[in-house]
């Protein structure tokens, strides 16, 4: 199989598209990436920038609460849960608080090698298979 594009790429996608506000903008911005995009990676990444990783028709979602989404913050940057509350107060936005803290996370991240678009993918969807105690 092909290899899968890089996450990072998909990463600046987004933050080019958050200092932009012309919808127009942002269409040439996707469409210059998806041109980009292998065909193996295209269907995952059109997936991406709707923010999600199941087709709406799928009848499959993660459902992950944002409670769990400040658990896994505090315990990947090393900041308190309080802590990602008060900002998520302030800011309105887990995805920018999320950001804040990892520009200063305390820990060390930990080193899972390299980040592509297909291996985020399937980690992500793997979430919404997790049941169980302590899931």
């Amino acid at each position: 199989m092909a290899e899968s594009m890089n996450y990072y790429r998909l990463v600046n996608i987004y933050e080019r598209l958050g200092k932009v506000s012309s919808n127009l903008e942002k269409t040439r911005i996707l469409a210059e990436y998806f041109r980009e995009t292998p065909p193996h990676d295209l269907e995952k990444a059109v997936l991406f920038v709707q923010g999600r990783v199941f087709p709406r028709f799928g009848g499959c979602e993660l459902g992950i609460a944002a409670r769990m989404m400040i658990k896994a913050i505090s315990k990947f940057t090393g900041f308190p849960s309080g802590e990602i509350e008060d900002q998520l107060r302030e800011k309105g936005d887990l995805g920018l608080v999320a950001e804040e803290c990892l520009e200063k996370k305390k820990q060390a991240a930990p080193s899972a090698g390299r980040l592509t678009v297909g291996r985020v993918f399937e980690d992500v969807r793997k979430l919404a298979f997790i049941s169980g105690a302590g899931s």
